[in-house]
């Protein structure tokens, strides 16, 4: 199927960025295919649902040679030869990802409203494809950690977790990007709950909302006791505030209360040398119904390094969820997880992330105008029509 993809992304920024890409050739002479127009066909053909190789070549030999392709790179009087599936193949297991990730930062950041009420969501997430598993080899699965604004619900930025890297050292490298000395708030899961990435945050003079779990069994016994002492005192005045919210999720009835125990005088709630910031210490008690109607309770407790409402840290806890639905869009759209790439998967992961990116800033642009338009409405029209495409992204 030919599709016309005038304007789908920013043209002129897009081919900007994969013509500063270093091309891993060393023999320029013998070069048929210019790496630029290629990864450009590559990404366009990711907006109408392609996912292996295979099935982006295909695309490209369709569309490859049109006038509207060749316009958009430049080349409208050339005659282009259609790179081959071992080409298209090299091309991509060769991208240099730091490099593509550096200006894909510098692509999206700037679409950022950065301000007090800006937070930032990280989190980690595992592509099941990018391992092998042969007869005499076993690779296994590698990563990547996101860092999602909620607001605007796009991914500003990743870390590449190969297959036995943590992501604990690639959370404090996120704390040196190059958006760290704007104002926003930090969330993240009980895993970056560490001493050396809480105080990194401290010391910039961010915020952070930070989930405490069995990994740090210490801290949770403190926090957990702190909690607990103070809200037994009678006339109790620290215990600031409680927010309740009541939902129905599927078939079950849910219900969360949220509790915030705020610091008196500035001083850190816990005698704990390691963290002597904290100010507030948050209480959420889940109760879920089950099929046969009974109650389970559920307690979590997070920390922050400021003083807030139960709703704001309310909100703050339920944003953060964000993070999970990009990753959601990325195997349900993109089908990351179906991808059987084990060379180099982060780069074209990297691309992945362009076309959500795309697909999202379209629905925040046009959703208040449009309440039934969604992501998955979207992606879908993307391969229906061709006129729409072409709207895509002014």
């Amino acid at each position: 199927m030919k599709i016309e993809i005038k304007e789908l992304i920013n043209i002129e920024m897009t081919l900007e960025i994969l013509e500063k890409l270093p091309d891993y050739r060393v023999t320029k002479e013998k070069i048929e295919y210019d790496q630029r127009d290629v990864l450009f066909g590559v990404l366009c053909s990711m907006f109408v649902g392609n996912i292996e190789i295979k099935d982006k070549h295909n695309w490209l030999e369709i569309n490859f040679n049109e006038k509207y392709f060749k316009r958009m790179i430049g080349k409208e009087n050339e005659e282009l030869k259609i790179p081959s599936y071992s080409t298209i193949r090299r091309m991509i297991i060769n991208i240099d990802s730091t490099i593509l990730e550096e200006m894909f930062r510098a692509y999206f950041i700037p679409k950022v409203e950065f301000n007090e009420k800006t937070q930032l969501a990280v989190d980690g997430k595992t592509m099941n494809g990018s391992g092998r598993k042969g007869k005499y080899t076993v690779k296994r699965n590698v990563g990547m950690l996101n860092v999602v604004e909620t607001a605007s619900k796009i991914v500003i930025a990743h870390r590449e977790l190969g297959a036995k890297k943590s992501e604990i050292p690639e959370f404090q490298k996120v704390l040196e990007m190059e958006f760290s000395d704007k104002p926003f708030l930090y969330t993240f899961d009980a895993l970056n709950t560490q001493v050396e990435s809480l105080n990194g945050i401290e010391a910039k003079g961010k915020r952070y909302l930070a989930k405490v779990k069995g990994n740090q069994k210490t801290l949770l016994k403190q926090v957990h006791q702190a909690f607990e002492e103070e809200s037994a005192k009678e006339n109790n005045t620290i215990l600031e505030e409680k927010d309740k919210r009541e939902s129905i999720e599927g078939n079950k009835w849910v219900k969360r209360e949220t509790f915030v125990l705020s610091s008196k005088n500035d001083e850190s709630l816990i005698d704990n040398s390691s963290f002597s910031h904290i100010k507030s210490i948050i209480k959420q008690v889940k109760y879920i119904s089950d099929n046969e109607g009974k109650i389970k309770v559920k307690e979590q407790y997070l920390i922050a390094n400021f003083l807030e409402s139960a709703t704001y840290f309310k909100e703050g806890i339920k944003d953060h969820w964000r993070c999970e639905t990009y990753h959601y869009y990325k195997d349900r759209l993109t089908k990351e997880d179906d991808c059987k790439i084990s060379v180099n998967p982060f780069g074209l992961a990297i691309l992945r992330s362009f076309v959500i990116n795309c697909i999202q800033l379209h629905l925040n642009k046009h959703k208040p105008d449009n309440k039934s338009l969604n992501m998955s409405g979207i992606f879908k029209s993307c391969g229906n029509n061709p006129h729409f495409l072409g709207r895509l992204v002014t």
